[in-house]
């Protein structure tokens, strides 16, 4: 996969997980469900995977630049 879409892709989980959790939070301090709490633990799982992915991408991005 290029850099390009490693990069898009980062950063497309990353937003997702925020505007989840922003949801999430809101709805619960709403008198939501109770059971919609567990959906922050997904989020926060996806923002965790989405930064992994980031810093991973970046960091190929400058040793494919080092080598060359």
């Amino acid at each position: 996969m290029s850099f390009a879409a490693r990069l898009t892709l980062s950063i497309v989980i990353i937003v997702i997980s925020l505007a989840m959790s922003a949801v999430v939070i809101i709805s619960v301090l709403d008198d939501g469900p109770d059971w919609l709490h567990f959906l922050t633990y997904i989020a926060g799982g996806l923002l965790a995977f989405g930064i992994g992915s980031l810093a991973s991408t970046l960091r190929s991005r400058h040793a494919t630049a080092d080598e060359a």
